[in-house]
This record gives structure tokens, sequence and C-alpha cells, in this order.
């Protein structure tokens, strides 16, 4: 029992330091001269829309009040500028979702592909400029569309979104982005009536 608890404390240590030497070594990118000067949205922007392209895995979790246990999903996220944005489900059911300028296509294997225009859907609408603006740096459309919050800093912030428009805020009450330095790594996406998706992103080198 004893070796037990002593190999424990061993991990544990060793996990504490690893977490330890990450976050050193992101406070020490965060002194890099893209990111020298107050913390700002232009600033984030700035840094975000460096990035032409973009490839991340995702996990995300849909919590309904009607169901007694969330939905779970996974797959991949493509971003490329100036303005595709495509989410490819691999599980449970294979289907991608591939928005380029106003045209949706939503992809299912064994089906007619479906397109339709994004103006048609204001909750999809909200999440996709809620993405785009940002990862391209354009601040005006985002701050048009958006009541725009920005908190922490470069390694650690958060962009908290409230749309203007009613027909939106009957779509989606609410987005939070949160991210490490130009990297956004969690979005969670809050409905009217209290329903609740939440996207854990992991960037792919």
């Amino acid at each position: 029992m004893l070796l037990i608890t002593r190999q424990r404390a061993i991990l544990l240590a060793m996990l504490l330091a690893a977490q330890a030497q990450v976050r050193v070594q992101v406070q020490a990118q965060a002194q890099d001269t893209g990111w020298a000067g107050p913390f700002t949205l232009t600033l984030l922007a700035r840094n975000l829309a460096a990035v032409p392209e973009r490839r991340a895995r995702f996990t995300e979790e849909r919590r309904f009040a009607a169901l007694n246990a969330p939905l779970h999903s996974q797959g991949s996220l493509l971003w490329r500028r100036p303005d595709l944005l495509e989410k490819r489900t691999d599980a449970p059911e294979p289907e991608v979702l591939r928005i380029t300028g106003s045209r949706v296509e939503v992809i299912v294997p064994g089906r007619k592909p479906l397109a339709i225009d994004l103006a048609s859907q204001p909750q999809l609408r909200i999440f996709a400029e809620a993405m785009r603006a940002p990862l391209a740096g354009d601040v005006a459309a985002l701050e048009s569309l958006f009541e725009v919050t920005l908190s922490g800093g470069p390694a650690a912030w958060r962009l908290r979104l409230l749309p203007r428009a009613r027909q939106a805020r009957d779509a989606v009450a609410s987005l939070e982005i949160e991210g490490t330095l130009a990297e956004p790594r969690r979005v969670s996406v809050l409905l009217p009536n209290g329903d609740q998706q939440i996207m854990q992103i992991e960037p792919v080198p």
C-alpha cells in the first residue's frame, strides 16, 4: 500500500511539473512581439488572422433539457481564409457541414447533398460568424453582429458574444469562445431554452 501511495505521489508531481512547464512555455510565447502591448480585441483578432488555415479535432457535447443524458460527437474542423469553415463529424454518424460565404452544404453518406442559404438559418449563421469573424480578423463584422466582451490575456482569453439582432437572440442566447494565444480551444453556445452545446477543440499540427 505504501509503495502504491509513493507511486501516485511521484505521478502527481510529474503531472504538476509538466503542467507548470506548459504554462511557462505559453507565457513565454505570449511575450512574443506579436502579442506586445495592451491585450485588446484588435490585438487578438490580428494574431488569429495571421493563420491562413487551421485544422483541428473536436469533441462536442450537447445538453438538452428534454434528454436525461447529453449527446456526444467527434470529428475534425477546417478553417481556410477567407471564409471556409468545415465541420466533419465522424461519430456517432458521419456528416459534413461546409460553409463558404453564404452557402451551406450538408453532406451525409447515402443521401443527396443539401445546399441552403446561411441567411435562412439564424442559429447556424450566428455560430458560423462567431467563428469566422475572429479567425478572419474582422473586428468590424464581429462587433456589428455581437456585443463583444474580451477577458483574460494572451495565454488564456475568453470572448463572450451576445447577438445584437432580435431574430438572432431568438436563435442563440450567447456564445463564448476560449483560447490560448492564436488557438481557439473551447466554444460554448447557449440557446434561449437553456440547451447548451460545448465544443472542445484540439489543434492538429
